[in-house]
């Protein structure tokens, strides 16, 4: 059994957050180009 289940679930959930994260700056940063 590990010993750390919710440290890694914590960090899988962190990263996909900065990913989504870093894809909803991405978007929004292109509508206010083209507006």
């Amino acid at each position: 059994q590990s010993k750390y289940p919710d440290l890694i679930v914590a960090f899988v959930l962190a990263f996909l957050a900065l990913q989504a994260s870093q894809e909803i700056i991405k978007r929004a940063w292109a509508e206010l180009k083209v507006s």
